[in-house]
């Protein structure tokens, strides 16, 4: 019987990894410094995600897949993406800055990637800002996009990209197509398709570890990105007679925010969805509740509703905020988010 499925995290050292995973969530990273992402959840190839815990512990999402179908999939997701896991959940830990970078929509990762291809559509959630922390995303106000082409070769781009100060909280959705970078300092979680394709357009001179500067990806950058202002937070919308809020609406996913207060609770039932539902713990204890098993969940936990069962009561011990998320309804799909 399938049953809420926690997986061992991925963790990747990147140049521009920071020391959050470890010290703020007491992450045991076996000795790796520069941990700059976690992959909670992942199908895409090469970095699998295979069950933590439970009687299917070893086993990984793709054999998942393979033994239960659309009991963990879902017949519509199947339906749509066979049996490929469409989305992909991670960590972030900055110390400094990413790449200026742009991902290529579905269509785009079909011509230049391969078919079958997923293009990158993403969301932030921010659980940790040190002070002056920030975002690059969009286009300052009135830049056009006239020179777009001639500014990326020259290395100039950033001069017109919209810069924005974070707090813990705040949200924000960059769809394929747009500019964007991470800055320093930075905790977050990220919602996106399943995808790792970056185009990288300036890394600001650093080196790898072979003192060799890091490739950058700019005609494939100049094919695919697209101006269309500022990339503003998103302001979440109340979700009527629940404890929460709906942080994003989209055609790859939909992602709800709840909080709780010590000794409270909340019951979904997710009648007809015909998805699985991911719920990411962000702070605070909390016991699930399930039909298959009940379990305890702590600190920043991924977990995999199966399809067949997504209802769930969570059950806060002490005070708990977590995110929903879960493959939208046809009837559902809007081109974007919550307004900003």
């Amino acid at each position: 019987m399938l049953y809420p499925l926690c997986f061992e995290p991925v963790y990747l050292t990147k140049i521009w990894g920071g020391e959050h995973l470890s010290q703020e969530l007491g992450r045991d990273l076996a000795g790796k410094k520069q941990v700059g992402e976690s992959w909670e959840l992942s199908g895409v190839e090469g970095q699998v995600s295979v069950v933590s815990d439970g009687p299917l512990v070893g086993k990984s999402l793709d054999d998942l897949v393979e033994r239960y179908g659309a009991d963990l999939l879902g017949h519509r997701v199947m339906a749509v993406h066979g049996d490929r896991f469409p989305l992909l959940f991670k960590l972030l830990s900055t110390a400094q800055d990413l790449s200026l970078q742009v991902h290529p929509n579905d269509e785009q990762a079909g011509r230049m990637v391969g078919p079958g291809a997923l293009g990158k559509t993403e969301m932030w959630v921010i659980l940790g800002a040190e002070p002056g922390a920030c975002l690059y995303n969009g286009f300052v106000e009135g830049y056009d996009g006239r020179d777009l082409a001639e500014r990326i070769r020259q290395g100039r781009l950033l001069e017109v990209v919209h810069r924005t100060q974070v707090q813990v909280g705040d949200v924000f959705y960059i769809p394929a197509g747009r500019v964007h970078t991470i800055g320093a300092g930075l905790l977050l979680a990220e919602i996106q398709q399943s995808s790792d394709t970056t185009y990288r357009i300036d890394d600001f001179g650093r080196l790898d570890d072979q003192g060799q500067p890091r490739a950058l990806h700019l005609e494939e950058a100049i094919s695919v990105a697209h101006c269309d202002g500022p990339g503003l937070a998103a302001h979440p919308q109340p979700l009527e007679g629940w404890p929460g809020s709906r942080l994003a609406r989209g055609p790859y996913f939909e992602c709800n925010r709840f909080g709780l207060k010590a000794g409270e609770e909340c019951q979904r039932s997710h009648d007809g969805l015909d998805s699985p539902v991911v719920l990411m713990n962000l702070s605070g204890q909390a016991v699930l509740r399930h039909r298959s098993c009940q379990r305890v969940v702590n600190g920043v936990q991924t977990l995999m509703l199966p399809a067949s069962d997504p209802g769930y009561t969570w059950c806060a011990e002490t005070p708990s905020e977590w995110l929903e998320i879960y493959l939208p309804l046809p009837a559902n799909f809007t081109n974007g988010t919550v307004p900003a």
